[in-house]
């Protein structure tokens, strides 16, 4: 799912081209802004290396421009890139040493289908000791699709609010 869906719309009356342009690019900006709001709620409470993102303009050949976020590939963005996914599980075995030594009942900070991070990365008080585990992976936590679906529904009326004031200009 894209994260902005843009749908054609047929005008059923005369408006000011210039007015919907700039209300169009007043609501693109504060939708860019919106959105990068929301992801860096997703990393709110995480410790070590967190995503980064720069804001960059795109310049068109008739002097038009875009407004976008681009993001680079620290550990940070792999971070949130297989939370975002998920991760297939996996054995793990241990090598260097006979058994592995970990504690159980591990709370993550981030939930399925949630934009936003909590403080969790609990622990449980037992330590466990086996010489392989199957790790059951990372579960999705479908950031994008989550802020799509949150955001798509007030772009499209903030998108027709621009149409009507533009038509209301006219």
């Amino acid at each position: 799912m894209p994260l902005v869906e843009l749908t054609a719309i047929i005008p059923d009356r005369p408006f000011d081209p210039k007015v919907f342009e700039r209300e169009v690019a007043r609501v693109l900006d504060n939708e860019l802004r919106e959105i990068y709001r929301l992801y860096k709620m997703c990393w709110k409470t995480w410790s070590g290396a967190t995503p980064h993102m720069a804001r960059m303009r795109v310049m068109g050949k008739d002097e038009s421009y875009a407004e976008v976020y681009t993001a680079d590939s620290g550990p940070g963005n792999e971070k949130l890139m297989w939370l975002d996914g998920g991760v297939a599980g996996r054995t793990i075995t241990a090598r260097r040493a006979p058994y592995l030594f970990f504690q159980s009942k591990f709370k993550a900070k981030t939930r399925r289908n949630v934009a936003g991070s909590t403080p969790g990365g609990k622990y449980g008080d037992q330590y466990t000791k086996k010489r392989q585990v199957d790790w059951h992976g990372i579960e999705a936590r479908n950031f994008s699709e989550t802020i799509a679906r949150v955001r798509n529904k007030r772009f499209q009326q903030a998108v027709a609010n621009a149409f009507d004031k533009a038509a209301r200009s006219f």
